[in-house]
């Protein structure tokens, strides 16, 4: 006879087998819905048109997710600009006042620049020095002739420049760039391109490391100004990593800052050139350049804009 004690024990192995199978086909019932999503998505990923041009094959881009979220990263920018081209009358009639006046440009030095125009004021200090600078080059180092992008001063008129400011020009920017200033970061990124080899050239230690400087510099503020919305620190951003200009050549990194100015100003030269580049780099690589233009903010986005022409 099954004492009282056999009895609960019994009872109660039974009610725990039942519960620990309830759990288990609950688990597998759960699992099984969420295999099914998931293969489904994975179908649905699998559907998703590969995008072509009619007269133009930029490659395929994969919808891999091999995106990492960073908005930070985004070359996209609904307010792009000339930044440049809309300074430049401003800059070059304050450098011809200031080659008239040379108080006036002792004065600017001094720091008496307006506060509402200071950017503008910086930049033609800048162009000033620069141009005082290469003035004074030896001739295998840097020929004059060459010179067409600055008021001319004379060795006479450079001398009320500090000799630290004249051998090092992009150092006026600096405190313009700590503001913020996208007009500063992207005339820094283009003459640090210009004056780097120069600084090469002098076959010194000091410059040597200074070229090298400016250029890391320029890398980053050439991103910052892009990212703006500069138009000009797209197209020399994308043309040094074509070239190499910071050291190596990175055409995806090439290809990422031409796709804001395809998206932007559609015409045949950047067509052409996206084309070109874009075919050079393998399925993974192109998905790396669109994520990096793009901010991998949505990946059927990327996609869709990743083909800068449709």
């Amino acid at each position: 006879m099954i004492s009282t004690t056999h009895k609960k024990y019994f009872l109660t192995f039974c009610i725990t087998t039942l519960i620990g199978a309830l759990i288990y086909f609950s688990f597998l019932d759960d699992t099984s819905d969420t295999l099914l999503t998931n293969n489904h998505e994975a179908n649905s990923a699998n559907v998703i048109p590969a995008f072509h041009q009619e007269t133009n094959n930029i490659g395929k881009i994969k919808s891999e997710n091999t995106c990492v979220e960073n908005p930070k990263t985004s070359l996209m920018n609904s307010n792009e600009f000339t930044i440049i081209k809309d300074a430049r009358k401003n800059i070059l009639e304050l450098k011809e006042m200031l080659k008239a006046n040379p108080k006036e440009l002792q004065s600017i030095l001094n720091g008496n620049a307006p506060p509402s125009k200071s950017d503008i004021y910086t930049l033609a200090l800048f162009e000033i020095a620069a141009s005082c600078l290469k003035l004074s080059l030896p001739m295998e180092v840097y020929s004059i002739n060459q010179e067409t992008k600055y008021v001319q001063f004379t060795s006479s008129q450079c001398n009320v420049f500090p000799i630290e400011t004249l051998s090092k020009p992009l150092s006026f920017l600096t405190k313009e760039i700590s503001k913020g200033s996208t007009l500063a970061k992207t005339f820094y990124l283009l003459n640090a391109l210009d004056l780097a080899p120069i600084y090469k050239k002098m076959h010194s230690a000091e410059y040597d490391a200074y070229s090298e400087e400016i250029l890391r510099n320029a890398e980053q503020y050439g991103f910052e100004a892009a990212k703006d919305g500069a138009v000009e620190a797209n197209y020399v951003m994308s043309r040094a990593y074509r070239l190499g200009e910071f050291g190596k050549k990175d055409i995806s990194m090439a290809v990422s800052y031409l796709i804001p100015l395809a998206k932007h100003n559609k015409n045949q030269e950047i067509t052409e050139t996206f084309n070109k580049l874009n075919s050079q780099l393998s399925k993974l690589e192109q998905q790396k350049a669109s994520d990096f233009a793009l901010g991998c903010k949505n990946q059927k986005d990327n996609l869709i804009l990743a083909n800068p022409f449709n």
